[in-house]
């Protein structure tokens, strides 16, 4: 992956907010709202852990014009201060009910909780059926079958241990296969194949080292690291992986925080 730098924009948005992920399904979306009157900068759960809050479910309209509607809300446990969450098939339990699990990052408790689909209301639980313990605590969340055995492994970036941990899926048993470094404080991980050859890589955005760095899949689960941005000084906090110039290949988009700008880069 060879990658140029192109034009970034300014965004007067300073807020540290935590955003919204769509899931495997596409037509699935969700979201972490506040306890009313407790909203952190940019949204989210309140971060002192005083209260709880709730994940929003979100699907496609029967109107047929595109806009998500909320279709239920999850419970959080008190404390849990989620900053990143996902979709995903998971578990054996998912596989066979083609619903997905739900994953939250909760770094303060140094867990991702996995909750599975009930069919109630709410559709999960306010107690997740399973902890996985996170060295570093756990900032963002990636899902992928890294490793080409058809169950998606779990990709987590933890600010705190200046890492980026893969848990391999085995049959629906998540089990931490590797850490590498990420430089410290990252903020955001991806997947994608970057390099075109089949299988996906991984990519970081590294809030304290103003770092971008992907991570060269082999098609067996193991990285080799590459730097991407290590001169412009970029407070790295959100990164995108989409295919912005429409040749076929993805790019990166990272959101600076401080820097207030976003810049593109350019797969090639």
């Amino acid at each position: 992956m060879s990658v140029g730098v192109g034009a970034g924009g300014r965004d007067d948005n300073q807020g540290g907010g935590r955003r919204a992920k769509s899931g495997e399904l596409g037509d699935v979306a969700v979201g972490v709202d506040d306890k009313p009157g407790d909203r952190a900068a940019g949204g989210g759960v309140d971060r002192d852990g005083a209260g709880a809050g709730k994940v929003w479910l979100l699907a496609r309209g029967a109107s047929g014009d595109g806009n998500l509607e909320i279709t239920a809300t999850v419970p959080l446990l008190t404390g849990e201060n989620v900053y990143d969450l996902a979709l995903a098939h998971i578990s054996a339990q998912s596989r066979a009910s083609g619903e997905p699990d739900l994953l939250t990052a909760a770094p303060w408790s140094g867990e991702v909780f996995i909750r599975r689909y009930t069919g109630g209301l709410p559709p999960y639980p306010m107690v997740p059926q399973q902890r996985l313990a996170v060295p570093g605590a756990p900032r963002a969340l990636a899902v992928a079958d890294v490793n080409g055995d058809s169950w998606p492994d779990l990709l987590v970036a933890a600010r705190e241990g200046h890492s980026l941990s893969l848990f391999l899926n085995t049959a629906g048993v998540l089990a931490l296969g590797s850490q590498a470094p990420a430089g410290s404080s990252p903020r955001d991980v991806v997947s994608g194949d970057f390099d075109g050859d089949g299988d996906l890589d991984v990519a970081t955005a590294s809030f304290g080292a103003k770092l971008v760095r992907w991570y060269q899949n082999d098609g067996t689960g193991s990285f080799i690291p590459h730097d991407i941005d290590t001169t412009n000084q970029q407070e790295a906090y959100d990164l995108k992986a989409v295919d912005l110039d429409a040749d076929g290949r993805l790019d990166l988009i990272l959101a600076g925080r401080e820097t207030r700008n976003a810049v593109w880069y350019r797969n090639r």
